[in-house]
């Protein structure tokens, strides 16, 4: 047995072949025999990726964004985790990665709202009342999984590693990330909002503010404004 691959409208998504995308499906998804339905949409206004499975964890449907995907690869943003990708297809298997990780996440946090970022109660439209995507542990922990494996994909292509964030920022870099990956979702964040969500975290030092206002600035491809 193997796991049941079928592609819809994927034809122009040329990314990636639909044989890399078995591979990357074979590599990096934990689980067993499983059916994934591959499909690409290119009329998504935001979303680089998309992943949903049906109530038994037993058929995975992924939606990957080539405009997007491509967008963000141009103006050297992140794509599937927090690494920049050095090559478009390591973007695109990056966010395959990245939702690759939602399905695993499936097979070990079943009805866990909290982890999937439910905060209880519902919003004007009836719908859960949800964190921010970037505050979500399921969100998080999918970035990280995909800046892990980066290398892997990178070497899947013949290409040198990418690197990553220095990691001599004391022991609070995994913190520092999810402060980072938060304030990276404001519009022009200030050195006020790094206070904040430094303070917020209980990480509020001067080392740690200069560590985010440079990461940003990297990121965003822009100064934080003092």
């Amino acid at each position: 047995m193997a796991h049941k691959i079928s592609f819809h409208d994927f034809d122009g998504f040329d990314l990636l072949t639909q044989a890399q995308v078995r591979d990357l499906i074979e590599m990096f998804f934990r689980g067993g025999d499983t059916t994934f339905f591959i499909f690409a949409d290119e009329k998504e206004p935001k979303n680089l990726g998309h992943a949903s499975y049906d109530a038994f964890g037993k058929v995975h449907t992924i939606m990957l964004c080539k405009k997007n995907i491509k967008k963000h690869f141009v103006l050297s943003k992140q794509s599937g985790g927090n690494i920049k990708a050095s090559d478009v297809r390591v973007a695109a298997a990056s966010v395959l990665v990245h939702e690759l990780q939602h399905a695993n996440q499936n097979l070990l946090h079943k009805g866990k709202g909290i982890f999937w970022g439910q905060m209880g109660g519902t919003n004007a439209n009836g719908r859960p009342r949800m964190q921010r995507y970037r505050g979500r542990a399921c969100e998080r922990e999918a970035r990280e999984y995909a800046d892990q494996k980066m290398n892997e994909v990178c070497a899947y292509f013949g290409l040198p590693p990418c690197g990553r964030r220095a990691e001599d920022r004391t022991e609070d870099h995994e913190e520092l990330d999810a402060v980072i990956d938060l304030l990276a979702e404001i519009d022009n964040p200030t050195m006020n909002d790094i206070k904040d969500e430094l303070r917020a975290s209980g990480l509020l030092r001067p080392n740690n503010v200069m560590i985010v206002k440079k990461e940003l600035s990297l990121l965003l491809d822009e100064s934080v404004v003092g």
